[in-house]
């Protein structure tokens, strides 16, 4: 699936259903007018002025985005491949747990890096939530039972050492979450009131053990290569436009990003893709913008920021009257 595709999924599952009953009767539908971008650098705590374009009309700024937001979603997708995978390891010859939807996280991914003694570089990242819906089903004997459950992971960390020259990662990987979730079930003896409810609850605790001890989520979510990833936005710096008086900020980042990384300690933020979306049907003709920080870098020495980027989007939405008369 690629990065429109997957934008798309996240996108669909946002607030249609909440249009279906609203009051009015008017559905509308969404499509994008178009997408600008502003991006800015900083030196030593002045900030350059703003460069400001169309973002479909820059193949750089474009390229900066989409792999900056391909990032974020191969995280989530790495994370729907680890659910799954213990979802097949809580299964039984009685007992079928699966992952029924992808799952999708939530949260402006925060990174920071910093290099090792040993010379790797240690790559952490937070900020992120993820949920997802999963289903248990099983029997025994008369007994047939099926469930619903909401996972929820919150606080998610993950602790990556990788090679700056061949970006290859060690074995020193970490992850944690605070997981918590709902469990909802029916079973074969559901029409016996006292008994039916008194089953539910014992599946039900079953399930929460299993589930509260069948999670490893291990740093191997994190399988693209961070500095191929991360560090990419240089290419859309073009010369003479990131300037602070004579002195071309955006082509010194450019120009020593190796070193900026190496030796310096740096952060990084990067938006949930789907927060740059609308709907695509509302029962008003709302959002008409989405805009916000997409990307951001900064690169600090002994504690004070030295030198960093920074690209914001803003995209503009057209609603369309699908159904309804319009009126409020």
């Amino acid at each position: 699936m690629n990065l429109n595709q997957k934008l798309a999924c996240s996108v669909g599952l946002l607030a249609f259903a909440s249009s279906a009953g609203a009051a009015s009767g008017n559905v509308y539908q969404s499509s994008v007018a178009g997408t600008s971008y502003s991006v800015t650098a900083n030196w030593q705590g002045s900030t350059t002025p703003p460069v400001n374009g169309n973002l479909e009309q820059s193949q750089q700024m474009r390229e900066l985005v989409n792999t900056a937001q391909a990032y974020y979603l191969s995280i989530e997708s790495g994370m729907n491949d680890a659910v799954g995978a213990a979802m097949i390891r809580l299964s039984q010859s009685n007992l079928q747990a699966r992952l029924k939807y992808p799952g999708a996280l939530a949260g402006q991914l925060a990174g920071s890096l910093a290099r090792n003694p040993g010379g790797d570089l240690h790559l952490a990242i937070s900020g992120i939530n993820y949920s997802a819906a999963l289903g248990v089903s099983g029997s025994e004997g008369l007994l047939n039972f099926d469930c619903n459950v909401g996972l929820e992971m919150g606080d998610l960390r993950f602790g990556l050492d990788f090679n700056p020259t061949t970006g290859t990662s060690s074995n020193k990987t970490s992850s944690s979450a605070t997981p918590t979730h709902t469990v909802s079930c029916t079973n074969s003896f559901g029409w016996l009131p006292w008994i039916g409810k008194e089953i539910n609850r014992r599946i039900e605790e079953l399930i929460r053990s299993k589930i509260n001890g069948g999670f490893d989520i291990g740093a191997s979510v994190l399988h693209t290569e961070p500095q191929r990833a991360l560090f990419a936005f240089v290419n859309s710096i073009q010369p003479n436009t990131l300037m602070l008086g004579p002195i071309d900020v955006g082509m010194y980042i450019q120009n020593n990003i190796r070193n900026l990384y190496l030796n310096h300690q740096v952060t990084l933020t990067v938006a949930k893709p789907s927060s740059f979306y609308a709907p695509t049907r509302n029962h008003i003709p709302s959002p008409l913008v989405r805009s916000g920080n997409a990307v951001s870098f900064d690169f600090y020495e002994n504690g004070v920021k030295r030198t960093g980027f920074r690209a914001d989007l803003a995209r503009r939405f057209n609603w369309t009257l699908i159904s309804g008369t319009g009126d409020d």
